[in-house]
């Protein structure tokens, strides 16, 4: 049995857009025991997704010797790390510290995958996806794009997130308002449910009080 360990940290938005590259490793590898390395119920999506079998928590204090030059690591982790055959990391590694440690260590197959989603290069997901070309794992359309949480229900929930980022990083609001009637107009038998928080204080679609 093959065993695969995705490292996934960011915003649960983040997680999210990774999903697809996550279900093209499951649908690639027969008979793959997945297991993702990320922050706790954010991870826990992809086995909610029946993409992954387990969870660990990236917020284990052992791990901060990975971004450490030639740190000595904890045997266990070093036994942990060893046991993939494929190892696929989506952690911010500029120097390249992360990759030599993980290899000194004995993991043999690691691809590093991009932090940053470049404007005009595709959708977010294909990004996050496209390391995966080295193992010969392609999107299709539009199999790509599918549910990634498929439901026999008739009547569904379609949940809204704005986005917690700043003005200028988030969708303007009206996109927003549009896709929303859009949704109600070819959707009318599912309900609409928005996400929002602090942050959508300043963007004046909460209240200040």
């Amino acid at each position: 049995m093959a065993r695969v360990l995705v490292i996934r940290g960011g915003a649960i938005g983040d997680f999210i857009l990774t999903l697809p590259a996550i279900r093209l490793l499951q649908e690639n590898i027969p008979d793959c025991q997945l297991e993702v390395l990320g922050y706790p119920g954010i991870a826990d999506l992809a086995v909610k997704a029946g993409l992954a079998q387990t969870t660990r928590s990236i917020s284990d204090p052992r791990l901060a010797l990975l971004f450490a030059k030639n740190a000595t690591l904890d045997p266990g982790l070093v036994e942990y790390f060893t046991s993939f055959n494929l190892v696929v990391s989506y952690l911010f590694d500029p120097d390249g510290i992360l990759r030599d440690n993980l290899t000194r260590i004995g993991v043999k197959t690691l691809l590093d995958s991009p932090q940053r989603i470049v404007s005009g290069a595709g959708h977010a997901s294909e990004q996050l996806a496209r390391p995966l070309q080295k193992l010969a794992m392609f999107f299709e359309e539009p199999h790509w794009r599918s549910p990634t949480f498929p439901s026999s229900m008739k009547k569904q929930r379609i949940a809204l997130h704005t986005g917690s980022g700043s003005l200028t990083k988030n969708w303007p609001l009206e996109h927003w308002q549009r896709l929303i009637t859009e949704l109600q107009e070819k959707h009318p038998q599912h309900s609409l449910v928005g996400i929002v928080g602090e942050a959508e204080i300043e963007r004046g679609l909460l209240p200040q009080n």
